[in-house]
């Protein structure tokens, strides 16, 4: 998996941010800890 980073000026950095979760059907499970193992994913 590659990483990308976006650099944004100061004036396209968002001042508004929408809470995604809220709407969601059902709520996303809690988040692992970054030392935790990943099992669950499978290589595409």
């Amino acid at each position: 998996m590659s990483l990308r980073r976006v650099v944004l000026d100061e004036r396209e950095i968002p001042q508004v941010w929408y809470n995604l979760q809220a709407d969601l059907p059902v709520p996303l499970p809690p988040p692992l800890h970054p030392r935790s193992p990943v099992t669950h994913l499978r290589a595409r």
